[in-house]
């Protein structure tokens, strides 16, 4: 709890963090990472997440995944199994600070999964922190969870019985 407590304290403080709208570079970044997921190229999601060892993904499922490298992994695997459809946010908040950003928002979309045919509607929360780099952001912690009292996943039933 200690090591939790100035995170918090800082992420509070209402002199240091401020909702910004006038760097709206930061919402165009998240808005093209969730539209990107329709694309369903590993390439093009790796490429929004900082090349650095230390960048981190936890997803909804509770798997964290660290480092490029195993993010990318993580996408490439992913798409050869399930096909992304139908994403996008919703309650987009992005507060920044100089070169650093945080982001949250309700993230929707569904996907198709290969080997069963079965389709499903994710609903979760997900957080990021941002850094700029260069004339643009890149993802450099990501954490995706549930929502208290709403399904993470939903089976999609089909006209034909799958």
């Amino acid at each position: 709890m200690k090591a939790a407590l100035p995170l918090l304290i800082f992420l509070l403080a209402p002199h240091a963090w401020s909702a910004s709208e006038t760097d709206d570079s930061a919402r165009a970044f998240v808005l093209d990472w969730v539209a990107a997921y329709n694309r369903n190229d590993p390439a093009l999601m790796a490429g929004f997440y900082a090349e650095d060892p230390r960048v981190t993904v936890m997803v909804s499922v509770g798997q964290t995944f660290r480092g490029y490298q195993a993010i990318a992994e993580l996408y490439r695997s992913d798409m050869q199994v399930v096909e992304f459809y139908d994403s996008y946010a919703k309650e987009l908040q992005v507060w920044t600070e100089g070169d650093t950003a945080l982001v949250s928002f309700e993230h929707f979309f569904k996907y198709y999964v290969r080997p069963d045919k079965s389709r499903w509607n994710i609903h979760i929360r997900t957080t990021m922190t941002l850094r700029r780099d260069g004339d643009g952001w890149k993802i450099i912690q990501e954490h995706s969870s549930p929502i208290q009292g709403i399904p993470r996943a939903t089976r999609i039933q089909s006209s034909t019985g799958s």
